[in-house]
């Protein structure tokens, strides 16, 4: 039976809208429920192996010294958690979704947000439990994004001129007066931070490199800690985009570029500022430190300060998404610093909080599919569409078109 999806100029009204069965306007192409819902976990199943595998292994071969199945039978085991966790979101959803339809013959908002919210929590229990911290921190960065979008869309919040860098410079300064005096608090963030912030006396490889070919003598020097930190700061940032464009040419078969991928004269400018934004970030940050010994000035405010001022050099390479990252970051070490001094309240410190709040931001974030798809995030959209293999690309616009139809107020 042929359709034209959820745009059917058939459905005039509501009733006759919702009336479709499910398949005709969520998947029209697999009109068995079972056989469609099956064929999609296995979709993204293998689609998560193809995503994950090879990164998982190559940090396995980085680390590990000795290559057998003992020692590599983790990482596998973690690829396959993986690839598991990301099957049961999309497809997951989509059962629910289905069953909607099936019993409930209604087009309900709060049914989207229960059919995200529940393969979410579903999800982060088969995941490894040094990881749901992790994704439930990602989480909240989208969804910090995703309602900033929201009132910008609805006229509620206007954005101001550089807002972005004010708040990466409070938030550095946050982060680095955390690193400073609560450092065992600051979970996988501290090792960034100490790249940042570095350790004059006992300077890493690649700082060691630096001083011994800049000619610096004496150990343990401002000047070269200051300077050096900032060449590697610039050497990380240009590396990580111009290793982007490398890892995208050997991916399209040695062409130069692709529609939507930037010149090479375009692409080195852009390396050159985000180059530019980490020296000036290491350096200014170990500069701005040494500034405020020689003032005398009090450790916790010198700590503060250093993070702040440093931190407007996100000027060069102003991001909402880094922004909002390093925010959740923040909020996760806060918490830790809380629990430490037992002054975070329950529910927050029960140990099952993430498992809940990761259902609740999956939730959230289905709804967002659903309903407010314009103001999402592009790379995050597509990437939701590539790992789900392009099946929730039929639902922001039936719920749109149901919604329009039964007069729910809609954001374009």
């Amino acid at each position: 039976m042929a359709t034209s999806g959820p745009v059917d100029s058939a459905a005039k009204t509501a009733v006759d809208f919702l009336a479709k069965p499910c398949w005709e306007i969520l998947h029209p192409k697999n009109t068995a429920c079972p056989h469609h819902l099956a064929t999609s976990f296995v979709d993204v199943f293998l689609r998560g192996v193809k995503m994950y595998g090879p990164l998982y292994l190559a940090l396995a071969l980085v680390k590990k010294r000795k290559y057998d199945w003992q020692s590599l039978k983790p990482t596998l085991q973690a690829v396959v958690r993986t690839s598991t966790f990301v099957s049961l979101l999309g497809p997951g959803s989509l059962v629910i979704t289905c069953l909607s339809y099936h019993f409930m013959k209604r087009h309900n908002r709060f049914m989207y947000f229960v059919a995200g919210a529940i393969p979410g929590f579903l999800a982060v229990l088969v995941e490894r439990k040094e990881r749901r911290r992790e994704i439930t921190i990602f989480m909240i960065s989208v969804l910090l994004e995703q309602f900033w979008r929201m009132g910008v869309a609805r006229k509620i919040v206007s954005p101001i001129k550089y807002g972005e860098v004010i708040l990466f410079s409070l938030v550095m300064g946050v982060m680095n007066y955390l690193f400073t005096f609560e450092k065992e608090c600051m979970g996988n963030s501290e090792t960034a931070m100490g790249l940042i912030v570095g350790d004059k006396d006992k300077p890493d490889r690649v700082e060691s490199a630096l001083q011994r070919y800049l000619g610096f003598r004496s150990k343990g020097s401002d000047a070269a800690h200051i300077l050096t930190g900032a060449l590697k700061g610039f050497l990380i940032g240009f590396g990580i985009r111009a290793g982007q464009w490398l890892l995208g040419y050997v991916l399209r078969g040695g062409k130069a570029s692709s529609k939507g991928s930037p010149a090479f004269s375009e692409l080195m400018k852009q390396a050159a500022r985000i180059g530019s934004f980490l020296a000036l970030l290491v350096g200014g940050t170990r500069a701005v430190q040494f500034a405020t010994k020689l003032m005398n000035m009090n450790k916790r405010a010198a700590a503060f300060i250093s993070g702040a001022v440093a931190g407007a050099s996100s000027v060069f390479y102003p991001s909402i998404e880094i922004t909002l990252y390093i925010i959740a970051k923040a909020c996760e070490a806060i918490t830790n610093v809380g629990n430490k001094y037992k002054v975070i309240p329950w529910p927050l410190s029960s140990r099952h909080f993430e498992k809940f709040f990761f259902s609740f931001e999956i939730g959230m974030g289905f709804y967002g599919v659903c309903f407010e798809n314009p103001t999402m995030r592009r790379s995050f959209w597509n990437f939701l569409l590539g790992i789900s293999g392009g099946r929730l690309d039929l639902l922001p616009q039936f719920t749109r078109m149901a919604s329009q139809q039964l007069g729910y107020p809609l954001v374009n």
